[in-house]
C-alpha cells in the first residue's frame, strides 16, 4: 500500500522509499525536497546545507549512511556516489 492510499504520512523512523542520485550543486535546491538521509558509497567531505540554510561539511567514510535532512549538496563536496533518499 503506497502512502498516499494509506491516508497516513511515513514517519522518519520508516525506511526511504525513494532514492534518487545526487548531483552537487550550489546554486539549486535537491530535487527531492528536504531528504530524511544520504548515502555516500566513496569516502570524502560532505558540504550540506541544512533544512535553514545553514551551510556544513561533514567527513564521510565508504558506503556510509547519514541520518540528515537536507535541501542541498554543494560543489565543495568530494564524497562520491551520493543518493539522497526520501
Amino acid at each position: 500500500m503506497s502512502e498516499a492510499s494509506s491516508g497516513r504520512a511515513r514517519g522518519l523512523t520508516e525506511p526511504a522509499s525513494r532514492l534518487i542520485p545526487v548531483i552537487a550543486d550550489d546554486d539549486r535546491d535537491l530535487p527531492g525536497g528536504l531528504t530524511r538521509g544520504l548515502f555516500v558509497a566513496s569516502a570524502g567531505a560532505l558540504r550540506v546545507a541544512d533544512a535553514t540554510g545553514a551551510i556544513v561539511e561533514l567527513a564521510s567514510g565508504d558506503a556510509q549512511y547519514h541520518p540528515i535532512r537536507i535541501l542541498r549538496v554543494l560543489t565543495a563536496t568530494t564524497a562520491a556516489g551520493l543518493v539522497a533518499l526520501y
